[in-house]
């Protein structure tokens, strides 16, 4: 037996009803005292059942009047205890957190220690000398337990006779019908399973949050309390496995076939292809083409099958804070407070409820009847409609043994109903009303043909009876008309257009709140009663944040810290299966297959092994806004943040950290290109992530330029290479990608293709980078507009361009349809190096056995970029002058060039060795003219090798 605290006495209100009329009903008569769960619900049941009833109403209101029970006569008092008057907590001597190890919790007696003393004081003053005690506590197991607690107020001595009334409605027809079918008291073993799960959440609950709260307060010196809840806690796992499922995932492209007919009048409609998901763009090319060669499509079937959608069973709990959610906008929690309220103003049924069947003996004639009178005009047509043609039986349902499911009443609201009360009240009658009408019924055509071993369908629907879609208007059918016999002509199609089209797969969106109310449906966590506070928790306690008008559900750096820190340390604490565990046990206390105390037992010897291994494992839990604080005061000292593009997540902009962009709102790091300067490029967003591209400078001679999508970088859903820049990236559909700035294949090393780098204003120079090699062309002019055309140079074999160039002069100078490497005028103006890091110049003197000091190279030339190459070296002599003049004209390796000046200057040589040095570098440069890039892909061939 539990033990109660009712605490000091001296805290209970006095109420004294002992007012005149009342003490007339001092006498021989039978004493009868019927306790309700609210005051509204107790004025219904007093005045369905009494006459001349008295008042007194306040805070815990009651009523009293006469009347007769079971034939004598009897004086009745009504009143309500507004919800549990107790609540489950430890004794005293644990209330202090610093009293006791939290481990002694899952030990700890339990009591229940008074939660409602105004209410307690009124019943212990009205119970006083009763014969009878009716109790009208909702009819669920919760209500089973707080008949249990009136019942130790009101009946300690077991004096009175205890009877049970059942209702689901208060209507006066539910509530007399509820008095006449009085049983023989509340059920034992409904309160136990109660009282099972609060002991059980209570000590594991307080246990680990007792226990993580004092471990981060004095580990992070924070002083926000860290809760567990062995429901709470796999509630917020599904938001977390959803958020990490979206940060995890990688896009992967693929491509439809589109193919459309034509019918006789030159109407196109496109069409579904059968076969199978594609995901190489050669392949989609190929298949094209295959249907490119063909004019007419051969036809296999033609079909007309009729079919029905069935009318909707029941709504219950779950199904109505899904609606609530999705289509008011509402909390779970927000929406059974509006739910109560129109059950306490007797319009619905009780609405907490799993069961979804209706009873045999539903008055839904009365129902239909009486709701022709409400003034919405859909409703009141659709209930004279069903009135005058019958209504049908409703689809069967689930009948789990509680209250029926939510329907209207025979109370019809006339102008009392306002915003979030009147829609969610019409929902529940449209519902109604379609689980009561006939199903959808329609007709489905189908065409199937075939082209070149390709098989095709399309379909066509025509709505014959729209049945119970037609008060249900958001289940309805979406009709489309066609006459599929105008598209075929002796067994034939024709064929209208093909073509392929890129897509990618794309991640899941942030948990709604009726997908997650789905979920803790299917793995019981929490019951019809709990999950709204469940879900409430977590967005009081910081743990999710609710965003949009589908309230996503998307995790805080809090929430996902602490999923993550029980996932590594035991996924059992996250995962709903545990829980979906103990809700089964605890049904089986309710139909006596387990014992109570059986239950417990075993339950927290479980949940202390896990405890202690949560301690000892402790260190390895992390709460990451405060782990991040120090990473950042630490980033902060060391360098300065700089501020790139916009994340595609979140928004957010993106922080430089050495080689990686981190999003401090989403937590990801995202690896870039090393020795590179990056900046934000503009507005544009890849197409595939909505990530902001960076345009990114190599910090090496000769200084290319690409853009990079941060996120594609290293996981592009289109190249498999773990380094995706723009300008290796296929995408068709992007103006950014190498499709659509390709030149042509590079000259130099035969593998690469040649990309027209990117412009971030106008009266830049044109340049034209490998993609593989990293060579480097340059047109000198500065450009006002460049476009590449899609036609190909007839002796080079790379694309032409469009140029608006503009001389020293300010003079406009226009060229159509050119190419730059065989054009003679521009040929001129177009400079050429190789790609030269640092370490391949060292790489290229060793081999020739010319030790060069890291300090001796000309370190101007790796740090002034590309301005080296409209702009002259500073010339020492005419001799070199000649040779930069004639190099120049033969488009030589001009970092080289620069690089062996640098050298030349710095040093006093002697002429034979200077001559002797002259031959070597000539023999150098004629290499690279002649076989640029060779030392890089040979390093690139070895790192594959």
């Amino acid at each position: 037996m539990d033990q109660y605290d009712y605490g000091d006495q001296e805290d209970y209100e006095d109420y004294d009803y002992q007012d005149e009329e009342f003490t007339n009903y001092q006498g021989p008569n039978l004493k009868i005292l019927m306790v309700a769960e609210k005051n509204s619900i107790a004025e219904a049941v007093a005045y369905a059942i009494g006459s001349k009833v008295r008042a007194k109403k306040g805070r815990q209101a009651f009523f009293y009047f006469s009347g007769m029970f079971k034939g004598q006569q009897a004086n009745f008092t009504v009143t309500a205890t507004n919800g549990h008057l107790f609540s489950r907590d430890f004794p005293k001597e644990y209330e202090n957190w610093n009293s006791c190890d939290p481990i002694e919790l899952f030990q700890a007696k339990t009591i229940k220690k008074a939660a409602n003393k105004a209410a307690i004081g009124l019943l212990k003053k009205c119970s006083s000398g009763i014969d009878y005690l009716i109790l009208w506590l909702d009819n669920d197991r919760e209500g089973e337990n707080i008949c249990f607690e009136v019942d130790e107020i009101c009946n300690s001595q077991g004096r009175a006779k205890k009877l049970r009334a059942k209702f689901s409605s208060i209507t006066q027809t539910d509530l007399k019908y509820a008095y006449n079918q009085l049983n023989s008291g509340p059920n034992i073993l409904e309160s136990e399973s109660v009282d099972a799960r609060q002991i059980i959440d209570l000590k594991v609950g307080v246990a680990f949050s007792r226990f993580q709260t004092l471990h981060f307060q004095k580990k992070y010196s924070m002083d926000q309390m860290v809760t567990f809840g062995p429901c709470q806690t796999p509630t917020l796992g599904f938001c977390v496995e959803r958020h990490e499922e979206i940060i995890n995932f990688v896009p992967k492209a693929f491509y439809t076939i589109k193919l459309s007919i034509v019918n006789n009048v030159g109407f196109k409609q496109e069409v579904e292809w059968l076969g199978q998901q594609i995901w190489k763009e050669q392949e989609a090319k190929l298949v094209v083409q295959q249907l490119l060669n063909q004019k007419q499509g051969d036809v296999i079937s033609q079909q007309i099958e009729q079919k029905s959608k069935p009318r909707p069973e029941g709504i219950n709990t779950v199904s109505l804070l899904k609606f609530a959610s999705s289509y008011l906008g509402l909390g779970p929690q927000q929406a059974m407070h509006v739910a109560e309220r129109l059950y306490l103003k007797g319009y619905i049924s009780y609405p907490r409820t799993e069961t979804t069947a209706y009873p045999h003996e539903f008055p839904t004639p009365k129902i239909i009847n009486n709701l022709q009178k409400y003034k919405e005009p859909l409703i009141s047509e659709h209930s004279k409609y069903l009135k005058t043609n019958g209504h049908s039986n409703p689809k069967q349902g689930v009948d789990v043994g509680d209250h029926p499911p939510i329907t209207p009443t025979e109370n019809v609201p006339q102008n009392d109903l306002y915003g979030e009360e009147r829609t969610m009240y019409e929902y529940v009658v449209k519902m109604f009303l379609a689980a009561h009408s006939k199903d959808c019924k329609y007709e489905n055509h189908t065409l199937k043909f075939i082209v070149n071993d390709h098989q095709f369908k399309y379909q066509a629907k025509y709505i014959l009876d729209p049945g119970f879609t037609k008060i249900a208007t958001w289940l309805a059918i979406t009709e489309n008309k066609s006459d599929l016999t105008k598209f075929v002509t002796n067994n034939k199609v024709q064929i209208g257009f093909v073509e392929y089209q890129q897509g990618q797969t794309s991640p899941p969106d942030h948990l709604t709140e009726t997908e997650l109310i789905t979920l803790m449906d299917k793995f019981k966590i929490g019951t019809d009663a709990s999950m709204a506070t469940h879900i409430n928790n977590i967005c009081e306690r910081q743990y999710v944040k609710v965003e949009g008008q589908s309230r996503k559900l998307k995790p805080t750096d809090l929430g996902l810290s602490l999923v993550r820190g029980y996932k590594r340390i035991d996924p059992d604490l996250v995962a709903p299966q545990l829980r979906s565990n103990i809700e089964s046990q605890v049904d089986q206390i309710a139909k006596g297959k387990l014992k109570y105390q059986q239950v417990i037992d075993e339950v927290i010897q479980i949940f202390t092994k896990k405890y202690i291994h949560f301690r000892d494992r402790i260190n390895d839990f992390q709460l990451i806004q405060y782990h991040q604080q120090g990473i950042n005061k630490q980033i902060k000292q060391q360098v300065e943040e700089i501020i790139l593009s916009r994340c595609g997540d979140c928004n957010r902009y993106l922080i430089q950290s050495n080689n990686s962009a981190i999003c401090k709102q989403c937590i990801k790091t995202y690896p870039l290109l090393p020795d590179c300067k990056f900046k934000a490029y503009g507005a544009y967003r890849c197409p595939f992530d909505k990530f902001e591209l960076l345009y990114c400078t190599s910090n090496k001679s000769p200084f290319n330029t690409t853009l990079i999508c941060p996120k594609c970088f290293s996981s592009s859903p289109l190249v498999t290479s773990d380094q995706c820049t723009c300008n290796i990236c296929p995408n068709i559909d992007c103006e950014k990608s190498k499709e659509s700035r390709m030149v042509g294949i590079c000259k130099s090393c035969k593998i690469g293709e040649l990309i027209l780098e990117p412009f971030i204003s106008k009266g830049q120079q044109i340049c034209i980078s490998c993609n593989e090699c990293w060579c480097l062309y340059q047109l000198v002019p500065a450009i006002l507009q460049v476009d590449i055309t899609k036609n190909t140079c007839a002796q080079c074999q790379l694309k032409t361009f469009n140029l608006l160039t503009k001389t020293k002069d300010k003079e406009e100078i226009k060229y159509s349809n050119v190419c730059l490497f065989c054009h003679e005028e521009l040929n001129k103006k177009l400079l050429y190096a190789p790609y030269l890091g640092e370490k391949k110049f060292m790489i290229q003197q060793k081999k020739q056995d010319q030790p060069v000091k890291e300090e001796e190279i000309n370190k101007e030339t790796f740090s002034k970029g590309r301005k080296k190459f409209s702009k002259n070296p500073r010339k020492t002599n005419q001799r070199d002058d000649d040779q930069f003049t004639q190099k120049k004209n033969d488009n030589a390796d001009w970092a080289t060039l620069l690089l062996a000046q640098s050298v030349a200057n710095n040093k006093q040589k002697s002429q034979k060795q200077q001559n002797q040095e002259e031959g070597q570098q000539n023999q150098q440069q004629q290499q690279q003219i002649n076989e640029p890039g060779l030392v890089l892909l040979e390093q690139k061939k070895k790192r594959n090798n």
